[in-house]
């Protein structure tokens, strides 16, 4: 159950903020972070149940911004980017001719079970694995239907990044770098993973 700690981080709040916006289409959300009033922004999420005060008034009118900030709207079909590496290539060939929606929603599937820290390490890692594949799917749906790849965070990605690091496995390492360097809306990732490496290497 959450429970208020202080004025400033409200866990309540940030709970029943979680519940609220879970029940608001994401086509509606994105809708009213077009305008460019914030105050009329933030009465809009306020009237279809948000409650923004202290750091979730921060949250919200940071992703607003971020959304304000965003480069142009794809327009029309996903066009793959050239030179696919090998990876992408067997990734493609293994997906076939499957529905990008049933994709999609099984890259969410296995997101659940990489953040349940009831779950081993290895299966958690075994998740984040069989996740790869899916991030293709992801990247063309949020284009084809939103028009931009505004995702913040990809457990699958960041979980396995941390991990592999730190166990050394190198062959995944490189696979993660080649998806990563590939895909456009991938490169906050490559850039993490180039910070992880960095780190590790100074810790060597």
């Amino acid at each position: 159950m959450c429970k208020k700690q202080n004025k400033k981080y409200d866990k309540e709040r940030h709970c029943r903020n979680i519940e609220a916006a879970q029940k608001i289409p994401r086509e509606k959300i994105l809708e009213i972070y077009e305008n460019t009033d914030w105050e009329k922004v933030k009465k809009d999420l306020e009237g279809l149940g948000l409650d923004l005060q202290g750091e979730e008034l921060v949250i919200w009118k940071n992703g607003w911004e971020e959304w304000q900030a965003r480069g142009p709207r794809h327009e029309g079909p996903y066009v793959p980017p050239p030179n696919p590496p090998a990876i992408i290539k067997a990734y493609r060939e293994k997906m076939g001719q499957r529905n990008d929606d049933v994709l999609v929603g099984l890259y969410y599937k296995y997101m659940t079970k990489i953040q349940d820290k009831t779950l081993s390490l290895e299966k958690r890692l075994m998740y984040c694995s069989l996740s790869f594949s899916l991030l293709e799917p992801l990247i063309k749906n949020c284009l084809e239907n939103y028009g931009w790849f505004d995702i913040k965070k990809i457990p699958a990605l960041e979980f396995a990044i941390r991990e592999f690091i730190d166990q050394g496995i190198k062959g995944q390492i490189l696979n993660i770098r080649d998806i990563v360097n590939y895909f456009p809306e991938l490169k906050p990732w490559s850039i993490y993973l180039d910070k992880k490496l960095a780190k590790a290497g100074d810790a060597g």
